[in-house]
């Protein structure tokens, strides 16, 4: 199957998914109508840039848009996510365990509290 009418399936399926036209994808990503029938109907793949556009507006990345499959256990960051991570290798090994630990304790309380409300409710 060639690239055009491989992304368009790929492309229908995730407008179907999201419940979304033609149209309301031209609206999110400023794409012209006339262009995104061309990817719609099969006789254009977008350029890297369009293709952001249009996974950004969707809330997939690149590698959903494009077909690739994400291998199971791995996962996909969001923008907060990443700042996180970038912080946290900024972190000193001492500061990290301090963080953990205070991670764990924050889990700890919110499954005590999670199982007092469950047995209150009963």
């Amino acid at each position: 199957m060639d690239t055009e009418k491989e992304f368009m399936f790929i492309f229908r399926n995730l407008l179907d998914k999201k419940n979304l036209k033609q149209a309301d994808l031209c609206r999110l990503t400023g794409i012209e109508s006339s262009l995104m029938s061309e990817y719609f109907n099969g006789r254009k793949s977008p350029g890297l840039h369009n293709a952001k556009l249009i996974a950004d507006a969707l809330g997939v990345t690149l590698d959903e848009l494009s077909g690739n499959k994400v291998k199971e256990g791995s996962y996909v960051l969001n923008n907060e996510e990443k700042r996180l991570l970038v912080k946290w290798r900024q972190l000193t090994r001492e500061n990290k365990y301090k963080i953990w630990g205070r991670i764990e304790e924050k889990l700890d309380e919110s499954s005590a509290d999670a199982y007092r409300a469950k047995r209150k409710a009963q």
